[in-house]
C-alpha cells in the first residue's frame, strides 16, 4: 500500500511507464521566428486575402469608434495564438509584416482614418482609403540656416527654389531686454560618453492619446543624437534601449529627468551590474528646480526636431521618418563646432571631443573669474539681491515682463552652483526659487544685520 501510495502521490509525473517532462518555454528570438514564419508568404493570392482581412478588422474597429493605442490596436487584430506571443508583437512591430504591410503601418492607418472619421460617408464594404498618397515617404532637408555649412562639407547642391520663403519682418520687443549672457557657463561635461535622455510623446489630437513614444538620447559633447521608437514607457521598453545604445555607443554617464521609469529597480540593477561599472547614472526631477539647466541639451534637440517636422503630427509619430530626420541631424554641420564639423565626425573623433572639452573648459574658467569680479560668489544670508524669473514656467505665464532683472529676492545660500532664494513679492507657487547665479546681481549691501532686517521688513510690506 505504501508503495502504491508513493508511486500515485509523490511521483506524479510518471506515469503509464512514461515521465511527462514540463514544456520548454520559448525564447524570445524563437517566438519572433514563429510569427514570421507563419506570416511569411511568396503568394499573392494570400497575401491579398491577408490584407483584407486586416482591412475588416480595422473598418470594425472604426465602427464601433474605439480609441486605440498600440498595445490595443496589437490585441484587436487577434494576430497572436498564445499571450506568450503579445509583447513580442508589441516590441517588433515594425518589422512583422502582415498582409503586404507592417503592423505599425497598419496602425498608422488607423490612425488617419479615426482624424478624418465624420468627414465624409463611407460605405463599410468599400476598400479602406489608408490615405499612403498622402503621408511623407521621405523627410525634406529642415535646416534652411545649414545649407551652405551642409553643401561644403558634404559637396550636395541644393536646388534653391525649394529654400525660397517669404520675407518676414520680425518685429522686436523693446520692452524685454535680452538677458545678459556675460555670465553664462558653457554647457558640457567634463567627461566623455555622456548622455542626456528623455522620453518624448507624439500626441494624437484626434484619439486624444500618444500615438508614438521615443526615447531621445543624446550626447552631450558631441550632439550626436540616437532615438529609440518604444511600445509604452514602461521599465522593461526602457532597459531594452539602453542595452541597445551601451552596447553600440560609449556610455559611461546618463542624464534624465525624474521619469519613474528611469529610477525603476531593474535599471538601477543594470546601472551597477557587472558589465556596466562604468555607467553612472544622475536623474533630477525638473519640476524640483524648474529655472536651472536640467536636461538643456536633450530639450534643445527634441524641439529641434519637432520644429523640423512642423506641424505635422503624423510624420512625427512615423518611426521610419524619425530616423531619417534623426539621420539628417546627425550629418548637418552643428553651431556647437562653428559649423565645421558634424556630430557623426565629433561622436566617431575622440581626439575632436576632447578639444572641444578643452575649449569649454576655458570658457568656465573664464566665466567662473568674471563672476568672482562681479561679486556674484559673496552673497551672504540675508542680502537683498535682483533676479531674472523665467515667468512661463510659472503660473504667472501672461505677466508682463518689462526688464531683464524682474523680481527682487533675499539671498538664502549657493546649493549646486546655483542660488538659493526667496522671492520679496509673495507668490503662491515660489516660495524658494533655485536659479542659475547669473541670474541675479546685488541691490542692497548692508552694514549691520539690523538695517538689513529693518529694510526686509519695509520691502515685505510694501510688496
Amino acid at each position: 500500500m505504501s508503495n502504491e501510495w508513493n508511486a500515485t502521490y509523490l511521483s506524479p509525473q510518471r506515469q503509464g511507464g512514461h515521465y511527462l517532462r514540463p514544456r520548454k518555454r520559448k525564447s524570445e528570438e524563437e517566438i519572433l521566428n514563429d510569427i514570421l514564419e507563419r506570416y511569411k508568404t511568396n503568394k499573392q493570392s494570400e497575401v491579398e486575402q491577408s490584407r483584407q482581412l486586416q482591412v475588416l478588422v480595422i473598418q470594425e474597429i472604426l465602427r464601433k469608434n474605439q480609441n486605440l493605442d498600440l498595445e490595443e490596436f496589437i490585441e484587436a487584430l487577434d494576430l497572436h495564438e498564445n499571450d506568450a506571443e503579445l509583447p513580442v508583437l508589441q516590441e517588433y512591430a515594425n518589422i512583422i509584416i502582415v498582409g503586404g504591410k507592417s503592423i505599425v503601418q497598419w496602425f498608422n492607418d488607423y490612425v488617419y482614418e479615426m482624424a478624418n472619421r465624420g468627414q465624409k460617408r463611407k460605405n463599410i464594404r468599400q476598400e479602406l482609403n489608408v490615405g499612403v498618397q498622402q503621408l511623407r515617404q521621405n523627410v525634406e532637408f529642415p535646416f534652411k540656416s545649414k545649407i551652405k555649412a551642409f553643401q561644403k562639407i558634404h559637396g550636395i547642391d541644393f536646388d534653391q527654389n525649394e529654400f525660397k520663403t517669404d520675407d518676414v519682418v520680425d518685429i522686436p520687443d523693446y520692452q524685454v531686454k535680452q538677458l545678459c549672457k556675460k555670465f553664462g557657463r558653457p554647457y558640457f561635461s567634463q567627461n566623455t560618453g555622456s548622455w542626456e535622455i528623455d522620453l518624448v510623446f507624439a500626441m494624437n489630437p484626434s484619439i486624444k492619446k500618444a500615438s508614438s513614444v521615443y526615447l531621445f538620447c543624446i550626447n552631450i559633447n558631441t550632439k550626436y543624437l540616437v532615438v529609440y521608437p518604444l511600445v509604452n514607457k514602461t521599465a522593461d521598453q526602457i532597459l531594452k534601449t539602453l542595452q541597445n545604445l551601451v552596447k553600440h555607443q560609449d556610455v559611461r554617464y546618463i542624464r534624465g529627468d525624474g521619469e519613474k521609469g528611469f529610477a525603476a529597480p531593474q535599471l538601477i540593477n543594470f546601472y551597477r551590474g557587472p558589465n556596466n561599472n562604468l555607467v553612472k547614472a544622475f536623474f533630477i526631477s525638473g519640476s524640483s528646480a524648474p529655472f536651472t539647466n536640467h536636461n538643456r541639451i536633450v530639450d534643445s534637440v527634441v524641439r529641434t526636431i519637432r520644429n523640423a517636422f512642423g506641424l505635422d503630427e503624423r510624420a512625427f509619430a512615423n518611426p521610419d521618418l524619425m530616423q531619417q530626420m534623426v539621420e539628417i541631424y546627425n550629418y548637418t554641420p552643428h553651431k556647437a563646432f562653428n559649423n565645421y564639423f558634424t556630430p557623426d565626425q565629433v561622436n566617431n573623433n575622440e581626439d575632436l571631443e576632447e578639444i572641444f572639452i578643452r575649449k569649454h573648459n576655458k570658457e568656465l574658467q573664464e566665466a567662473k573669474h568674471k563672476q568672482i569680479f562681479e561679486g556674484l560668489h559673496n552673497f551672504q544670508k540675508g542680502n537683498i539681491i535682483m533676479i531674472h524669473v523665467d515667468y512661463s514656467r510659472t503660473l504667472h505665464v501672461f505677466m508682463k515682463q518689462r526688464r531683464n532683472f524682474n523680481e527682487l529676492a533675499e539671498f538664502v545660500a549657493y546649493v549646486h552652483g546655483n542660488v538659493c532664494c526667496q522671492p520679496l513679492r509673495p507668490f503662491k507657487d515660489l516660495k524658494t526659487i533655485e536659479i542659475p547665479i547669473y541670474y541675479c546681481k546685488y541691490y542692497f549691501q548692508f552694514e549691520t544685520e539690523r538695517s538689513s532686517t529693518r529694510l526686509l521688513r519695509n520691502l515685505k510690506a510694501d510688496a
